[in-house]
Parts: C-alpha cells; structure tokens; sequence
C-alpha cells in the first residue's frame, strides 16, 4: 500500500512496460524450448503466448510435412513412376497359407527315400550295381508320382505345374536313393545312418521350407543352397509360384549330388567284376 501512495501514475506505467518486456523475454525463450517451467504457469498472459506458439509450431510441422510429401509425389510423377504398393506376385493357395507345401514335398521324397534305401540294400545285395541303379529309378519316379499326387489332388496345394514338381521329385528322390546307396557301399548298412544325419537332420533344418535361407545362422545360410533339399524346395517353389525363374542352380545342385552318389557306386563296384 505504501508503495502505491508513493508511486506516480508514470512509475506503475514504466513498471507495466518493464513486466510486459520481461514476459515477452521469456515467451521468446519458452517459444525455443517448446516448453516452460511450473513457476511461470500461473501467468495466463504467458501461458497463452504459449500456446498459440505452440500451435503455430504444430500448424507449421504439418505444413511442411504435407509440402514434402507433395514434393515427392511430383517428383515421382516426373521421373513417370508410380506409388509404390504391396502387390503379392505369387498368392498362396486357401490350402497353403502358410506356405510350407514344398518343403513337405521335399519331406514326403526323403524320408521315403531313406527307408527305401534300406530296403534296397538288403534286397539287391546279390545283385550288380546297374540292377540296383534300375531299382533306384523306379522308386524315385514312384515316389515323385506319390507326393505329387497326394499334394495336388488331395490337399489342392502345389497345383498347375503337376509335371515339373513330378520331374523335380524325380531328381530329388533318385539323389537321395543313391546317396543312401552310396554310403551303404562304402561302409555298409550303417551307411544309412550317415546319410539320415546328412539329410533329415541337417539338410531339413537348413532346407529353406521354413526359414529362408538369407535368415539361417552362419554356416548354414552358405551350405543350405547346394544340399539338395534346399535345392528341391527352392525348385518346387519356381515352378509353382514363379514359372519364369530359372531353375539352373537347383537342378545344377541336384545333378552333383546325383553325379557324385552314382560315380561312387560304380567305382565301389569295379573290384567285384575283377
């Protein structure tokens, strides 16, 4: 009260003006903080100033935000491409949402293979390589036939391309059956054995029918490609989904495989004729 009788009308006029320019020093150091602190809330002058600058700020972000977007759609209108969107090239069928259709058609070959492998073993023990050779034909385009079948006729999956997965299946299970047979000749039926930990363990795992090869841990991801049964899964996947990728580097892994697994059964059996 005091210091009102004793101050003139000029004195609380220059007060005033000195109150508005220190509220405008901290407006402008709130308005580059975007923020300000508890002690100042209680000025509404203040907490207005802020809040329109923070909605100019707001209004302003969106501006640019759409300008660049504008931008970018022109600019991709000038080079005369279009937006980029999602289009799925290769649909799965309502019976193979989950995709995994060729590698149980790798499966349905090997694990056939192996245990007929065995049979063929015992069976043809008295018989020359070429009679057993003849025998491993007939079987790996039996069972070629059968997962074909099954996987299309039955579970509508794999459809549209009945005679290439058949020829697929037919080089994927006449590689298994020799590799078997070749283990066998070189250290007989427990040959069998090195051939399963070969093929249903690690050539599953690193097959590419449930993870893709790029995701496989180191090792793996570099061997999975020439085994063949990432080589048969990779094929059935072409020939199905995409019909215009080459099929080269399967068919070429399948053929080493088969190459190497027949060479070696020959030459194990060149001491007999002897």
């Amino acid at each position: 009260m005091r210091f009102r009788q004793r101050a003139g009308t000029g004195d609380v006029a220059g007060e005033r003006d000195a109150d508005e320019q220190r509220a405008e020093q901290v407006g402008v150091h709130l308005r580059a903080r975007a923020e300000y602190p508890p002690e100042v809330r209680g000025d509404l002058a203040l907490d207005r100033r802020v809040e329109r600058h923070r909605d100019f700020l707001a209004r302003r972000r969106a501006a640019d935000q759409g300008d660049g977007n504008r931008r970018v759609a022109a600019a991709v209108r000038g080079l005369g491409l279009r937006d980029e969107r999602r289009r799925d090239v290769a649909p799965l069928p309502a019976s193979d949402r989950a995709g995994l259709s060729a590698f149980v058609f790798e499966l349905g070959l090997l694990i056939p293979s192996v245990i007929g492998g065995i049979g063929l073993f015992l069976a043809g023990m008295r018989f020359r390589v070429w009679w057993r050779i003849s025998a491993g034909i007939l079987f790996a385009l039996l069972a070629a036939c059968g997962s074909v079948l099954v996987l299309d006729s039955v579970f509508g999956a794999l459809t549209g391309a009945s005679a290439a997965l058949i020829g697929v299946g037919f080089l994927g299970s006449f590689a298994f059956v020799s590799f078997v047979a070749a283990c066998q000749a070189v250290i007989g039926l427990p040959g069998t054995g090195l051939a399963a930990l070969a093929f249903v363990f690690i050539g599953n795992a690193a097959s590419g029918g449930t993870v893709a090869f790029p995701f496989l841990p180191d090792g793996f991801r570099q061997l999975a490609p020439w085994l063949p049964n990432g080589a048969i899964v990779s094929a059935a996947r072409d020939v199905v989904y995409l019909p215009d990728a080459g099929l080269v580097h399967p068919l070429l892994v399948l053929g080493i495989w088969l190459a190497g697994s027949l060479a070696v059964l020959v030459r194990m059996d060149l001491p007999a004729k002897a």
